[in-house]
């Protein structure tokens, strides 16, 4: 609004400050117009109330105005609260600045203008009310401009002045407001002057250009290696990162920019909040109109309970959740929905996230190490995105925007945008509040239905944006290399840090019997440790350590104003702020709870009492925050729980006394005795003691004070999960996958770290082949080597456990024997024995491999200076396999072929029904049941196997796919599909594509390829065949066939067609079996298919020859 407005004129004659609030002797009805004469009721027009201008418009900040007309029209009689809307014609005006406003109609104050706003449009119908300058009086309708104008409002007056005495003008008496004036006035007044001080300055300006150019280069470089030297001082301030950074990030954005549309030198935190609303705004999914409808549908129809419908609820679940379906099955452990009532749930969550602090200070806890800044002077790079972003899970969860891995490697594929974002948020340490948003899912820590009613046996998973974890993601990578952890915490790094922890306690066990030395053991359990840890407590581990000052701002503002919600039973709770903890499902909280943990364990270190082996002392074992107490006296463990009850005291962090337990192993006259000692106290209560029968679980083992680790029973686990998968509802493929990649697994672990004997792993391994038989009604004669052999060689890639243990178990000793932490070092070359080393070298390697290891004939050279094993035992599985006559006949061509076993590993995906799949692995080791496969042993030689529909005399597999007359008119049908997909892709890439055309030669034989494709002047002969691989000769052969047969037809196609001046002849042969040959490779290049096409269409004609060979064995079935 201009300032000649009605307001303004009426403002500036005073009417506004002086006639507004005069209106109490004018009565009800009646109020004061500008010129001072009442405005009467008159012509069906009714006055404004006087309780509008009852208050004082500076106080009020809210003002009401109108012109001479005033009035507002009744319609009939006056309706109750009919004051409550305006006329058009009235104006509303919202003074500037102002802390209130007050509204003198509802007597109700507001403090923003966003909730006046609202107001005056729900309760009063003003739409859009104007905003009024307190100082100048300027008047407008963007809020934004007004604001802008009000900061500088009354300044420009004092500037305007120092610029006039500035700028005057040299020949005259004249001045100016700005240097652009004064240049103009000079220009036109005196030119004379301005031409002749124009060619002396630019005399100047070229003679010194040169110079400052490389004098202010000289300065930048110095400056910016006295920062670098800054940074790697100790002494100086941890805050020199943040210069070094902006630098850099200077340097790549002046040679990046043209590829970004984000900038890394965002300076305010609005602009990376616009920023990062843009992108999320592109990012963001849309959801499927069609979709929604279809779940909204499902979730009204119930169908009925029976087996249809189990079996529809199984296949449901395993596309969808997986794990959770392995753990139902394997464990009978599901995914129960929390009974727990939402109300209860967020008040019981609310007590601990949002409880008071109680960290005073670290006190005497002090880190051994010092932050390394380095790493964090240079700006995130787009590979640090991509690697981050590489690990996520394709299916992980998403937050509450909706963003998953998938929107973002669609909307930035080489992460250059969110480096350039990273960069800024790195810089500015603030992280927009829209990445603080989170959402929290409830899972059973117990199985027991009686204690699933109570709130502390459930786990909270917290689950924030996927760039917020993408984020943390890369701090953590940087954190990590900048803040050594302490070597007993093993917790979350990449090293065996389990199979260390119980090595270690295992030989601390061992040693304390086989010495008769005391040992006091015990097992510190921290109540919710994740959930209370103090945001205080983080911060003053990261400044005591030194790391730099942007690093420590952004993580405080990380958990600044941080909330969630809770799901339960398909509803969500209020927003909770989370003032305690980190959250379980970020990338960076098992590194800041591994820091926080830091100073308890290096104080043990320095001031406890731990076990003493060959000179070196063990205080704890820690793996996050399970943590193992040790000690070789009573009393020394005494000492030990005082430091932890101290450290717990300052830094707010809670034991769980009831499930913190231990033991005392001591010698009395040359003999062991168990907890012949009273029991420890931890924060007033007897801790529990373990007794000798009785077994403690400690990373997924079970610990014996007399035994040490126990050996687990994995006969009896595998025996549970293959009958629960063989009850299951599920696919025999199905199944398949979820023992080779759930249960499989956590055999392993349980067998490597249990140090389980051979016998009992092939007894395993004996009953896990038996079972997949079974599941798909293979014969069981069928060779080993299907099972056990890669999928991307033909087999169905199963774990044989008898071979992959042991070599696990050497493996695993010779890294913690040349382990960097000299304690474990020392320890594992006590703990293993050369013959105890031998014995698995020899089982790892089995029969035919190396007997001999390096070290073990001579004492001299020790053996773990032996190389790792890292021979594939799966190479002799097929090598047994392609030695069979039978079964193994060609084999060997499909040997490292991904395209041909593509099928292998997940079969749905490729189109294959279970029956399909099935005959599949029948027809790959030639166990199809034909007469005489069946026949092998039991009857006299060629009785009962001729052929039914050609009387041949020896009715075999590759006899009806290859040569039987009854199946001719079949193969030629298969034949002729696979010729019109070679078409189909041809016209496609813009071929004239001719089938079975008739060319006739000179000596007047015919000629029919199968297809003739012609584009501009190049023409290509292609003619299909499908033959039995019975070595890895014979599609070659067929191939040159082909080619000798149609070579004659170049001159006749360039006779018939005279543009066409090069003819390429090519055989395209494929197996029965779904083999492709490396031969085909060429007429695909000469199409001009891209490489990617290439595979997929490679992959399909391979999948598509074996389902229409499956076809015809159908066929030859039934009839």
């Amino acid at each position: 609004m201009k300032m000649n407005s009605p307001l303004t004129r009426t403002i500036k004659n005073g009417w506004l400050k002086n006639k507004l609030t005069n209106h109490g002797s004018k009565g009800i009805g009646t109020a004061t117009s500008p010129s001072g004469s009442p405005i009467a009721r008159r012509n069906g027009y009714r006055i404004l109330r006087k309780k509008l201008f009852t208050q004082d418009p500076k106080e009020t900040n809210l003002i009401f105005m109108g012109h001479n007309k005033l009035q507002l029209p009744l319609a009939g009689k006056p309706k109750r609260k009919a004051h409550s809307a305006f006329h058009k014609t009235v104006q509303v005006y919202l003074a500037l600045p102002a802390t209130k406003y007050n509204c003198q109609i509802c007597n109700l104050t507001w403090r923003t203008v966003t909730e006046i706003s609202r107001h005056l449009l729900m309760k009063h119908k003003v739409k859009a009310p104007s905003f009024l300058c307190k100082k100048c009086r300027k008047t407008g309708k963007e809020y934004l401009s007004m604001t802008a104008h009000v900061t500088k409002c009354g300044k420009r007056i004092c500037q305007a002045k120092q610029k006039v005495e500035q700028h005057k003008c040299n020949y005259c008496s004249k001045s100016f407001t700005s240097n652009r004036g004064l240049s103009i006035h000079c220009k036109k007044g005196h030119l004379q002057h301005f031409v002749k001080n124009k060619r002396i300055h630019r005399m100047c300006e070229n003679k010194h250009t040169s110079r400052a150019k490389e004098e202010k280069t000289e300065k930048t470089q110095q400056k910016y290696n006295n920062l670098r030297r800054m940074s790697n001082d100790s002494t100086d301030p941890p805050d020199m990162a943040k210069q070094l950074l902006y630098r850099a990030a200077v340097e790549r954005w002046e040679t990046e920019k043209t590829h970004a549309q984000v900038s890394p030198l965002m300076n305010t935190r609005r602009a990376i909040r616009i920023a990062l609303k843009r992108l999320m705004r592109v990012w963001k999914p849309k959801e499927n109109l069609k979709k929604r409808a279809c779940k909204t549908l499902t979730r009204r129809i119930k169908p009925k309970k029976s087996k249809k419908h189990e079996y529809w609820k199984m296949q449901q679940m395993y596309h969808r959740d997986r794990a959770g379906l392995a753990k139902l099955i394997l464990e009978g452990e599901a995914r129960d929905i929390c009974p727990i009532p939402l109300t209860r749930l967020t008040t019981a969550f609310k007590e601990k996230w949002e409880k008071e602090d109680r960290f005073v200070s670290l006190g005497q806890f002090k880190s051994s190490c010092k932050a390394v800044n380095d790493i964090f002077a240079s700006p995130i790079s787009p590979e640090e995105v991509c690697k981050i972003r590489s690990k996520m899970k394709n299916k992980a969860a998403t937050g509450l925007d909706g963003i998953s891995k998938t929107c973002l490697m669609r909307g930035d594929p080489k992460g250059i945008n969110l480096a350039n974002l990273f960069t800024a948020i790195l810089l500015n340490g603030y992280i927009p509040r829209a990445l603080k948003k989170n959402r929290t899912t409830l899972l059973p820590k117990t199985q027991d239905k009686r204690k699933l009613s109570d709130t502390s046996q459930w786990r909270p998973i917290t689950i924030g944006s996927t760039i917020q974890r993408l984020l943390s993601g890369v701090i953590n990578d940087r954190l990590k290399e900048a803040c050594e952890i302490h070597p007993r915490q093993r917790g979350f790094i990449s090293s065996p840090g389990c199979a260390e922890n119980l090595m270690l306690l295992r030989e601390l066990i061992a040693l304390s019997k086989r010495e008769l030395k005391p040992l006091a053991v015990i097992f510190i359990d921290f109540a919710k440790a994740f959930d209370t840890v103090s945001h205080k407590h983080i911060k003053a581990v990261l400044q005591q350590r030194g790391v730099d000052k942007m690093i420590i701002d952004l993580i405080s503002n990380s958990y600044e104003g941080r909330t969630t919600i809770l799901k339960a039973k398909g509803s969500y709770s209020r927003e909770i702020r989370l003032k305690m903890g980190v959250k379980q499902g970020d990338p960076l909280s098992p590194l800041l709870f591994n820091l926080a943990i830091d100073p308890l364990l290096c104080k043990l270190d320095k001031v406890g009492e731990g076990a003493i082996v060959d000179g070196i002392e063990i205080t704890s074992l820690a793996f996050a925050d399970d943590i193992v107490l040790l000690s070789n006296s009573w009393s020394g463990m005494r000492k030990n729980l005082k430091i932890l009850e101290v450290f717990c005291e300052l830094t707010g962090l809670t034991l769980n006394v009831m499930k913190c337990h231990g033991f005392f192993i001591d010698s009395m006259n040359r003999c062991l005795a168990i907890n012949e000692c009273p029991p420890w106290r931890l924060q007033q209560n007897d801790l529990h003691m373990i007794g000798s029968k009785e077994k403690e679980k400690y990373l997924g083992m079970e610990i014996s004070p007399w035994l040490g680790i126990i050996e687990p029973n994995i006969q009896k686990m595998i025996n549970i999960m293959l009958n629960n998968l063989t009850a299951s509802l599920l696919k025999p493929s199905q199944k398949l996958e979820l023992l080779r990649t759930y249960a499989v697994p956590k055999l392993t672990y349980m067998a490597d770290n249990g140090m389980v004997t051979q016998t009992t792993l092939i007894t395993t391994d004996r009953k896990i082949r038996m079972t997949i038989k079974k599941w798909f009604h293979l014969n069981h004669a069928t060779t080993d080597g299907l099972l056990y052999t890669g999928c991307k060689s033909g087999g169905m890639g199963l774990v044989k456990l008898a071979r992959v243990i042991p070599r696990i178990q050497v493996n695993r000793i010779l890294g913690l024997c040349n382990s960097e932490d000299s304690c474990t070092r020392t320890m594992a070359r006590k703990a293993h024995r050369p013959s105890e080393f031998r014995k698995i070298w020899k089982m790892g390697m089995g029969k035919g491999g190396e007997t001999t290891i390096q070290g073990a004939s001579d004492i001299r050279t020790p053996y773990w200076n032996t190389p790792k094993i890292h021979s594939d035992w799966r190479i002799n599985e097929l090598d047994k396999w392609k030695k069979m006559k039978t079964q193994g006949e060609g084999i060997e061509v499909f040997e490292n072929d991904k395209i041909s076993n593509s099928w292998l590993r997940h079969p749905t995906l490729s189109n294959f029904s279970e029956r399909d799949y099935i005959l599949a692995l029948k027809l790959r080791t030639n166990t199809y049941p034909m007469k005489a496969i069946l026949a092998r042993g039991r009857m006299a030689k060629n009785k009962g196997t001729k052929c039914r529909l050609c009387g041949y005399i020896k009715k075999t597999t590759k006899h009806v796919l290859g040569s039987c007359i009854g199946t001719r008119p079949n193969r030629m049908q298969r034949h002729n599909k696979i010729c019109a997909l070679l078409a189909k892709a041809a016209r496609q890439l813009g071929w004239e594509t001719l089938t079975e055309h008739h060319l006739k030669m000179d000596n007047g034989k015919t000629l029919v390829p199968d297809l003739i494709m012609m584009k501009d002047t190049r023409a290509i002969v292609a003619d299909v065949t499908i033959c039995y691989e019975t070595n890895q000769y014979s599609l070659r052969k067929a191939y040159e066939v082909k080619v000798k047969k149609y070579a004659p037809l170049e001159l006749p196609i360039k006779e018939r067609w005279p543009g066409i001046k090069d003819v390429r002849i090519h055989g395209f042969p494929l197996g029965t079996r779904g083999k492709w040959p490396s031969l085909n490779w060429r007429l695909l290049e000469e199409l001009d298919m891209d490489k990617s096409k290439r595979r997929k269409f490679a992959s399909l004609l391979s999948k598509r020859s074996l389902l229409y060979t499956i076809d015809i064995l159908k066929w030859f079935s039934k009839n």
